[in-house]
């Protein structure tokens, strides 16, 4: 059975972040998220996530080397996502760790059969609807 717990969620584009969070948070998991790549270290070893969501597309987001951060720290417990625009270039990353890669558009179907896969939710997640790397993890 998949472990409860967290989703980390990093992507550059805010509203990309809104809504992955309240999709996530209504389907009953606890979401929080990370800008980028730097702030999502400081999230990861505040509060490591059942699961990260990663946008590898972002400029300045240096995905792959959070991706190999991530596996150095811990090689295959945290599941990693990858959420991308072009899958096609994303297949390089599975050999880095990745778990899956989800094709950008996704529909919400998609997006919360690939989550279930790795995490449950969680009965928690209304008393922590939204957080970000920078606030403190309960």
């Amino acid at each position: 059975m998949q472990p409860t717990g967290s989703i980390l969620v990093i992507d550059g584009e805010s509203t990309i972040v809104d809504l992955l969070v309240e999709i996530l948070t209504d389907a009953g998991y606890i979401a929080y998220t990370a800008p980028d790549g730097a702030d999502a270290r400081v999230a990861i070893a505040r509060h490591r996530p059942a699961l990260i969501l990663l946008d590898v597309g972002r400029p300045g987001m240096c995905g792959v080397e959070l991706i190999a951060h991530v596996r150095a720290a811990d090689p295959a417990i945290i599941p990693i996502v990858v959420m991308t625009t072009a899958p096609r270039d994303a297949g390089s990353l599975l050999v880095l760790g990745v778990s899956e890669c989800l094709a950008k558009p996704f529909d919400l179907d998609e997006l919360l059969a690939c989550v279930a896969r790795y995490v449950q939710p969680d009965q928690r997640a209304n008393q922590f609807a939204c957080m970000d790397a920078r606030s403190a993890y309960p």
